[in-house]
């Protein structure tokens, strides 16, 4: 018991020094961005763009925290916040002459990662979250939100881009290098591969030229056409003569089409590479295109692992790039197994926080396994929606997504 009142008198303490230092920075925070950029050199742009993306990561894994139904779950998001929030710190710290409001919010983002700290270890010891320790996280929500506001505004001149950069959920390339490959395996020669690269791209075969052999988990032939002055590549995979990326380096000046229009030409091109049946997962719009990711399904399973990824020109539908390192690098025969834990007893070891609208089985890849979940698209306190994938073998939490969905495009992260 006086373990306990320590720890909540140690939350306590971090939460009120953190919202001070906070408080006072957002007040003398409403200089311009234009200002940061006219005082800041390139590295010190840098180091602002850098803490601003480790504070979107933070936000997130605090907004997930709040989704959690298991204290084992709330531990191991806290324990993400916490490494966010020393990374944006540090960022900071790498300034070499550290301004009074970056001072500030160096001791906010500090301040912020012990109290993940102390929340994570209460919620490792079994205990829940209070009412007021969930309201103290939404409150650390909007203030590492508010960060991402100057700051993300100072880019430095080559800005650096990050994995996952971005909403969408990128393909996964982990698993067996070429397991998709699996009952085509071979070694076609460059005939046959430029036959693919052409028959992707619709262009004789004499018009295709080889590049060269590109080196990787998935060894591939690359091939080059040029049309109307864009050049368009494809990387054909060496075993089996898969198509496994494709792009054009056309600009799409304007968009004429509609996005939900992009989405079915994207669909259909798939269905006619040999991908029936992909769900769509995520899509943005961005630059006059959509790109949506697409995840194969074993009957009626979405299984994330396989991911496909299209981009679709919205001046005139055109494929403008194309990626299929996920399937190729994850995709087999699965046998689905039988799930021991129901949907009904799946749903109720969710969050009361959390109120399900859809349900559907997936498999998911956890801790480097693959696993079939109950997955559930719930609506979250405070509005927005997230995604809550329940293994349903043992009916632990395997992760949390979280669901941006506005008129550019439905976003996981």
């Amino acid at each position: 018991m006086r373990r306990k009142k320590r720890r909540i008198a140690r939350i306590a303490a971090y939460a009120t020094a953190a919202l001070i230092v906070f408080t006072g920075f957002a007040r003398q925070n409403n200089m311009a961005a234009e200002n940061y950029r006219t005082q800041l050199t390139d590295g010190c742009r840098r180091a602002f763009s850098e803490m601003a993306a480790n504070a979107r990561d933070l936000d997130a894994a605090l907004e997930k925290t709040m989704c959690a139904g298991s204290g084992t779950m709330r531990a191991e998001l806290l324990g993400e916040a916490r490494a966010w929030a020393a990374a944006g710190a540090a960022a900071l710290g790498n300034l070499p002459v550290a301004s009074g409001e970056a001072q500030k919010v160096a001791a906010f983002l500090w301040k912020t990662g012990e109290c993940a700290r102390a929340l994570a270890e209460k919620s490792a010891a079994g205990d829940e979250l209070s009412d007021g320790e969930y309201l103290l996280l939404a409150g650390f929500c909007k203030m590492s939100s508010a960060l991402r506001g100057p700051a993300a505004a100072v880019k430095p001149a080559a800005e650096e881009t990050r994995p996952d950069a971005g909403g969408g959920t990128p393909p996964q390339r982990r698993g067996n290098a070429g397991a998709g490959l699996s009952g085509r395996l071979g070694t076609p020669g460059l005939d046959d591969a430029r036959g693919a690269a052409s028959a992707f791209w619709g262009f004789l075969r004499d018009d295709v030229e080889y590049v060269g052999e590109i080196d990787g988990k998935i060894p591939c032939y690359r091939f080059t056409v040029t049309k109307d002055g864009a050049a368009r590549t494809a990387d054909v995979t060496k075993s089996g003569a898969k198509v496994l990326a494709a792009r054009t380096s056309r600009r799409v000046a304007s968009g004429v089409m509609a996005p939900e229009a992009g989405l079915k030409i994207a669909r259909r091109f798939l269905e006619n590479h040999g991908y029936p049946g992909a769900r769509t997962v995520s899509w943005e719009t961005r630059d006059n295109a959509v790109t949506a990711d697409f995840a194969a399904a074993t009957d009626g399973v979405v299984c994330y692992p396989d991911l496909l990824r299209v981009s679709v020109a919205l001046d005139n539908g055109e494929i403008i790039a194309f990626d299929a390192a996920g399937y190729i690098a994850n995709h087999k025969e699965r046998k689905i197994p039988k799930a021991k834990v129901t949907e009904e007893e799946a749903a109720a070891r969710l969050s009361p926080r959390l109120r399900p609208v859809a349900h559907q089985m997936a498999v998911v890849t956890a801790s480097g396994e693959e696993a079939l979940c109950h997955e559930f698209v719930c609506e979250r306190p405070g509005g927005g929606r997230c995604i809550v994938c329940l293994n349903a073998g043992t009916g632990a939490e395997e992760r949390i997504l979280l669901l941006y969905e506005n008129e550019n495009g439905t976003t996981l992260r």
